[in-house]
C-alpha cells in the first residue's frame, strides 16, 4: 500500500529522504518509471530489508522482514546491536 506523506500545507508540499524512506518519480520516460518500480520491488525484498537492517542499524519496514528479523535476534546475536538499540 503507498500512502502520502502526512504534509503541514498540503498547498506547498515537501518531501524527504533518509534513512529507509524510498520514492519514485513520475518521469517522462516510462522505462525509468518501470526500472525504479523493479529495483523498489528489489529493496522490498526480505533477504535485503534484514541485510540492509544488519548492516545499517535500521528495523525492517515489511512486516514480513521484521518477523524475520525479531525471529533471529531471539536466536542470539546474528543481528547487529546497533538495530536493536532503536527498539
Amino acid at each position: 500500500m503507498v500512502r502520502p506523506i502526512p504534509q503541514a500545507d498540503p498547498e506547498n508540499i515537501k518531501m524527504i529522504s533518509q534513512g529507509p524512506s524510498l520514492c519514485i518519480f513520475n518521469k517522462a520516460d516510462p522505462q525509468e518509471v518501470l526500472a525504479s518500480w523493479i529495483f523498489t520491488q528489489f529493496l522490498l525484498t526480505n533477504e535485503t530489508q534484514i541485510t540492509y537492517s544488519q548492516t545499517e542499524g535500521y528495523v525492517p519496514v515489511t512486516l514480513r522482514a521484521q518477523n524475520s528479523w525479531l525471529r533471529m535476534y531471539a536466536k542470539g546475536p546474528d543481528v547487529s546491536r546497533k538495530s536493536m538499540k532503536i527498539l
